[in-house]
């Protein structure tokens, strides 16, 4: 079983530790699949500076290949972060540096390799979106994370390639009960075979087609910070649905669904008790 974790890397500066950390979604994901003994793989574009020399000790010392990377000339993305009331609060970044700048191409080498996975999982900071309806051709199950901003929700955004993803993430803190619900119903009426919004201490919501699935959160009483907590718990979910046979154009049992969402809430309040995303910080 092999997971891919495709698109950004970003540094995370927490202004009131004077300290770095490696992040990002795809990353993220990469780190947590790894620590959960899956065979994990980063591919993306690291930046010619000690950033990205940093993001690349940071991946080997977890176990991450990282071999089908590259490094391009430029800038790594970094954002700089305040700690308030044990919640992250974005105060500036670079706009993803050579993520984004300059992502890697897709060509049929790259869609070769990625349908050696059993999953590829993206998300919209990952400079990934425009090649997303080439990698949903792929053998491999393609997740995708939309974030929390409502530019990432319309039909517009969603339609280059919605249909055919087998599972999409949203973070959904903000809104009620009813606006996820339907957010989520909508989502799979374009194509998503499994739609999950994450609603932070409110726990999760899941949609799978036909019925719609509720876990509580765990409880965390000595909580860090939340840098991290949504990717550790889409890399717990979908670790989980692969190891019970999950395959591309499946629908996952209702049962396999709770489960998965259980174990993945749990997962998630663990990672509340870690500094940055998945820790290897270095002082600024």
């Amino acid at each position: 079983m092999k997971v891919i974790g495709y698109g950004d890397n970003i540094v995370d500066k927490f202004l009131d530790r004077r300290t770095f950390y490696p992040g990002g979604n795809s990353v993220n994901y990469a780190v947590f699949a790894a620590r959960l003994g899956v065979e994990s793989e980063y591919l993306g574009v690291f930046g010619t500076d000690d950033l990205g020399d940093a993001m690349k000790a940071a991946l080997d010392a977890e176990g991450v290949q990282r071999d089908h990377a590259q490094d391009v000339e430029g800038e790594t993305g970094w954002c700089s972060v305040e700690l308030r009331d044990g919640d992250r609060v974005f105060v500036d970044w670079n706009e993803g540096g050579v993520t984004t700048s300059s992502p890697l191409q897709v060509d049929a080498a790259l869609l070769a390799h990625l349908a050696e996975a059993d999953l590829v999982h993206s998300g919209v900071y990952g400079g990934t979106a425009l090649s997303m309806p080439a990698v949903l051709g792929v053998d491999a199950l393609v997740t995708y994370d939309f974030s929390a901003e409502p530019e990432f929700r319309t039909d517009e955004y969603l339609a280059p390639f919605a249909a055919g993803l087998d599972l999409a993430l949203f973070s959904c803190s903000e809104q009620t009960e009813d606006e996820i619900v339907a957010l989520l119903e909508r989502v799979s009426a374009a194509g998503v075979g499994l739609v999950v919004a994450t609603r932070g201490p409110d726990g999760s919501i899941a949609y799978d087609g036909s019925r719609v699935h509720r876990q509580a959160s765990e409880r965390v009483e000595d909580t860090l910070d939340t840098m991290g907590c949504g990717d550790a718990y889409i890399a717990s979910l979908t670790t989980t649905l692969l190891a019970a046979g999950w395959a591309k154009g499946d629908h996952p049992a209702p049962t396999l669904v709770e489960t998965a969402m259980a174990e993945a809430s749990r997962y998630a309040a663990a990672q509340c008790r870690t500094e940055g995303a998945f820790g290897h910080g270095v002082g600024f």
